[in-house]
């Protein structure tokens, strides 16, 4: 007889009583209704409870851990933050019971991300990284727009212009901290900053380090025998192509770099761009996320050296949100100058007797870069509007009176140079001076180019509307004609003289001074 059919025979399962009466207990399961188990089952249900239990005071142990280290590193502005809110906030990125975010109801978050020297290296308050980080909290994407350190700013409520990294050290100095910067590229990028978050040069250090290093592409040699270090110091930087495995100091090196990047400072924010998709991969690996006491050692190596508004019951919900984004499908814009699509151009202002390097929206308007940030998460939407323009292929005609010739010959060589354009001219006529009018652009067409005309409406802050060409210069064959006059875009003269690479390296904020390049 086999042997289940013998247990069950000799012993037949109790039908009535209680299972305490029946002699159940934990660990004992019934095989074809006895009340007994095989003692190998019942060490391994002995041995998986068991486990469960210490797993669960595991996690509990190390969320508890992880939350003292949180409360010890993280400075969150104008708050203190205890032991339990600690707790909390990691339990809350897990859990996803974190509090909602500003501006997560209408499906985006806007992080300002800066970097700065901090107090042993030159231009300690310079921030000489600014990037719009922008989370889609809905179809869960992220972007990162960059913005030039050298971008000519406005000083909010001055009517003042100075260097975009010079407005931090002036908050400091007017007991403002941030909001002067945020509130300036706010106006730039037309979208709200809703949180800031700022490391310096030794915490971005101390981060790379506590997570054993990053996997970058290093995409071509670099060499530079004078690079700037600590305490007005100098030394050689060096890097070769390929896949490298970057320690803290490296990483850096790598960030700051610019004197051996024909791009100059664009070259440098685009690898600080990627710098940053390496440093998330890296956090949310899974080696490092089951690791606590890695996860303690980041949070601990960031220290006094970040910054942030963030208040701490809603920063589990940034976390949770970080976890749950795509970084293979970021979508990155650097603002730049000298290529052909760019969006800024070269000048210059006077501080204190020296010529200061400075960069300007080529259209003498914040449009673009604003277009650019209200489509930040759809980057490839720009280049797909550049071959539908190809395609239209319009054909343009600017009017403009005699005493703003010379302004209208600088913007038909603008569209010229900049846009993919089948012919632009220009024709001057006094009866085309008329006071009060604004600068404006009709489409001929038929909405035969559409795209062109979006762009150039987009590009020189131009009004639509129907121009009175009295002298009957517009021919029949032209598509889109603009009218220029007063309040048209006055686009600086660009000097080709000019390098990125070798401007003046100012260690002091810019002294403010009034903008003429933008309106």
């Amino acid at each position: 007889m086999p042997y289940y059919k013998e247990k069950i025979r000799n012993h037949p399962p109790a039908t009535t009583g209680p299972l305490s009466a029946r002699g159940f207990s934990l660990g004992q399961a019934e095989l074809g209704g006895s009340e007994r188990t095989t003692p190998r089952l019942r060490r391994f249900l002995q041995l998986f409870i068991a486990s469960a239990i210490g797993l669960s005071l595991v996690l509990g142990i190390a969320t508890i851990f992880i939350g003292t280290r949180f409360t010890q590193s993280l400075h969150f502005e104008n708050r203190d933050l205890s032991f339990l809110s600690g707790i909390r906030i990691i339990g809350d990125s897990f859990l996803g019971t974190g509090t909602a975010l500003r501006g997560e109801t209408a499906g985006r978050v806007n992080i300002l991300l800066l970097g700065r020297a901090g107090e042993k290296y030159p231009g300690r308050n310079l921030t000489d990284t600014i990037m719009l980080l922008s989370l889609d909290t809905e179809k869960k994407l992220v972007g990162l727009l960059s913005l030039p350190r050298d971008l000519f700013a406005p000083i909010p409520g001055t009517g003042l212009s100075t260097k975009l990294n010079s407005l931090y050290q002036i908050g400091l100095n007017e007991d403002d901290g941030a909001e002067i910067l945020r509130e300036s590229v706010a106006e730039i990028t037309g979208q709200p900053i809703h949180y800031y978050a700022m490391i310096d040069f030794d915490g971005f250090e101390r981060m790379i380090d506590a997570l054993g290093g990053i996997q970058v592409e290093v995409m071509r040699d670099i060499y530079d025998p004078r690079y700037p270090g600590k305490n007005y110091s100098y030394e050689t930087f060096e890097l070769k192509k390929g896949w490298q495995r970057l320690d803290g100091k490296t990483a850096l090196k790598y960030a700051r770099e610019r004197h051996d990047d024909p791009e100059g400072d664009f070259g440098r924010t685009k690898r600080q761009q990627q710098i940053m998709q390496a440093v998330r991969d890296q956090v949310w690996s899974i080696p490092t996320f089951l690791n606590p006491f890695t996860l303690s050692g980041f949070l601990e190596s960031l220290g006094e050296s970040v910054t942030t508004d963030i208040p701490p019951e809603e920063f589990g919900r940034v976390i949770e949100l970080a976890r749950s984004i795509d970084t293979k499908n970021v979508s990155t814009i650097v603002i730049d100058a000298w290529k052909k699509e760019s969006l800024l151009r070269v000048s210059h202002v006077e501080n204190g007797g020296v010529r200061a390097f400075i960069l300007v929206p080529r259209s003498g308007t914040w449009s673009e870069i604003r277009d650019a940030a209200e489509h930040l998460f759809e980057a490839n939407t720009l280049e797909m509007k550049r071959e539908a323009m190809k395609k239209e292929s319009a054909r343009i005609l600017v009017l403009a009176a005699p005493r703003y010739r010379a302004n209208a010959e600088a913007l038909v060589a603008d569209i010229r140079e900049t846009f993919p354009i089948a012919s632009v001219k220009l024709q001057s006529n006094s009866d085309l001076d008329r006071v009060g009018e604004a600068a404006m652009i009709q489409d001929k067409s038929g909405v035969r180019a559409p795209y062109t005309l979006d762009t150039l409406i987009a590009r020189y802050g131009l009004a639509v509307g129907d121009i009175r060409d009295t002298a009957g210069l517009t021919r029949d064959d032209t598509d889109l004609v603009i009218l220029y006059n007063q309040s048209g875009p006055v686009l600086p003269t660009l000097d080709r003289t000019d390098t990125l690479i070798g401007e003046t390296d100012f260690q002091e904020p810019l002294a403010p001074q009034k903008n003429p390049y933008t309106r």
